[in-house]
């Protein structure tokens, strides 16, 4: 009966362990949602790196690429390349 007791009191120790860690688990996967979250909304602030003065802003640039994609799929394009 001696040894049954000691195995019920290590398996009762090894249960404490498993509930504490899949506890920290369940936080740590909560608090990597919250960070997720609080990374994307940091990138889309700019505020990740350092921003350069000399760099043209977002808007700016998506226009100039909206333009850019028009142009390059304008028919007049399209009909000189198949030249």
């Amino acid at each position: 009966m001696g040894e049954q007791r000691q195995i019920a009191r290590i398996l009762g120790e090894l249960l404490g362990v498993i509930t504490a860690r899949d506890s920290a688990t369940v936080e740590l996967a909560a608090r990597l949602s919250e960070l997720e979250s609080a990374t994307l909304a940091k990138a889309f602030r700019g505020e990740l790196v350092p921003q350069d003065p000399k760099d043209e802003p977002a808007a700016d640039m998506l226009s100039r690429l909206r333009i850019e994609a028009a142009a390059e799929s304008s028919p007049q394009r399209r009909s000189k390349a198949a030249e």
